[in-house]
């Protein structure tokens, strides 16, 4: 073997192995990313808001499910309360100590909004830089550039952070009581007071379910209206949830005076919560048509031969 191949060996191995500690070694020199607080999502309990110019809002995990205790005292909409919470581990891009600067000169003096969190952290909003259009946020001495994402998610109205459920993910029907008719629970079982043979059981679950999982198109401040009726659903929690029925332009409105909000449905969605579903027909489907039975070694009847025409003369 001469010494060319011999050299051409020794470069190859020497690739192998550099390739090898490449890929296999830890990559030592990768930069980490370092988080706006060293909390962990899960681990978020309470959350207040306070915006300027503003009233504050305050929310509470309760249960793994998140209710608004102020302004208003109402499951919270579980999307934006999440969306929200991506706040405390976004990167934190870069930082600076603020002693002894301007706090005016970074939209934080007042702050635009600040979100304190299990009572222990609070993260005020300034302005946003030029170059990336990153936000200044500060916690304590310390001045973060985060993403963008979060401040304008923090000027929404109150109702923008209401569930728009009917009813609680924790609460327990009973009874529902609607203009038409009234279900009630009997054991494991719904039924309907007083009963009606010809209404299958069927039908009172489905209509159940669809209080459990109504959703409003909308939530908005409760406002005083004329009233066409009134829903009323007993739970086991013992505190009855009513409903105020009034029609709207664009649908119907469920009107909670004692939450002072109201739900907007559309047409569709509020029948299918005050009516039962139709009934399911059982039509068979259409069977193909068999030909009648013969004799299994029986020959297949033959018709007579037909008459032919007479040939004219």
């Amino acid at each position: 073997m001469n010494t060319r191949v011999l050299l051409n060996l020794g470069l190859l191995a020497l690739v192998l192995v550099l390739v090898a500690v490449v890929v296999l070694s830890p990559e030592e020199n990768a930069v980490e990313v370092e988080k706006l607080t060293q909390l962990q999502i899960d681990a978020v309990e309470r959350l207040e808001i306070t915006r300027q110019g503003q009233g504050e809002l305050s929310f509470e995990k309760v249960d793994g499910n998140w209710y608004m205790q102020s302004p208003y005292q109402i499951q919270a909409n579980r999307f934006r309360i999440e969306a929200l919470l991506g706040l405390v581990t976004t990167p934190s891009h870069t930082h600076y100590n603020l002693k002894g600067k301007d706090l005016a000169s970074y939209g934080l003096e007042p702050p635009g909004a600040s979100v304190n969190i299990n009572d222990a952290i609070t993260i005020e909003f300034g302005s946003s830089e030029p170059l990336h259009q990153r936000r200044y946020v500060r916690i304590g001495d310390t001045l973060h550039l985060i993403e963008d994402l979060y401040y304008f998610q923090l000027g929404m109205t109150p109702v923008g952070f209401v569930s728009n459920a009917l009813l609680a993910p924790d609460a327990t029907p009973t009874v529902i009581r609607l203009p038409a008719l009234t279900l009630r629970k009997q054991g494991d079982s719904w039924v309907l007071d007083p009963a009606q043979d010809d209404v299958s059981s069927d039908r009172i679950y489905q209509l159940v379910q669809e209080w459990r999982n109504a959703q409003a198109i909308r939530v908005e401040p409760y406002t005083e209206g004329q009233t066409e009726g009134e829903i009323i659903i007993e739970t086991a929690e013992g505190t009855p949830v009513h409903f105020a029925i009034r029609h709207a332009d664009d649908g119907i409105i469920l009107a909670r005076a004692d939450k002072q909000l109201q739900y907007l449905l559309s047409g569709e969605i509020a029948r299918r919560l005050m009516e039962l579903p139709p009934p399911v027909e059982d039509t068979p489907a259409d069977e193909p048509e068999t030909p009648p039975e013969t004799d299994a070694g029986a020959m297949p009847a033959v018709p007579p031969p037909t008459a032919e025409p007479a040939t004219a003369q």
